[in-house]
């Protein structure tokens, strides 16, 4: 396929240093754009199988919302020692071929902003269900270093 031609009818986009990129990923997913951008690793979220639970109403104030029971985490922190890394080589550099290990991991972005967002897509605060939305991350950790380097969403 021509490269000229296709990317008139991709609309990926990739972002680095644009502070916090929940509005920015927001923005795009209003827009129903696919992406893929760089995410900071002090942004915060809960592994794919974190499940929100519904204390029972004590009878006073506001309903109680749903909420998890474990903290959110740092990204870097999501991809423990379970997780499988593939080695992958994308091209010969000048010296030796370009090679890292890689890993596909679900996650669920926690922070004050995605809870707000979620919150708003979910038909409000009151009539939120508590579950954050689904996002895939491509996790960089080379052969030498003992946490994830970067991470993709």
């Amino acid at each position: 396929m021509n490269w000229q031609a296709s990317r008139s009818r991709c609309r990926c986009k990739r972002a680095s240093d644009l502070g916090r990129s929940v509005a920015f990923r927001l923005a795009l997913e209003e827009r129903g754009w696919s992406y893929v951008m760089a995410v900071e690793p002090k942004e915060v979220a809960r592994p794919a199988g974190a499940v929100p639970c519904l204390p029972p109403y004590q009878g006073l104030g506001p309903p109680t919302l749903p909420r998890y029971r474990e903290p959110a985490r740092p990204l870097r922190q999501l991809a423990d020692a379970s997780t499988r890394f593939e080695s992958v080589t994308w091209r010969q550099g000048s010296k030796a071929p370009m090679t890292s290990r890689f890993a596909v991991i679900e996650v669920r972005p926690s922070g004050k902003e995605a809870t707000r967002a979620a919150q708003e897509h979910g038909g409000g605060r009151s009539r939120w269900d508590g579950v954050l939305p689904l996002r895939t991350l491509l996790v960089e950790q080379p052969e030498t270093a003992t946490e994830p380097t970067a991470a993709t969403g």
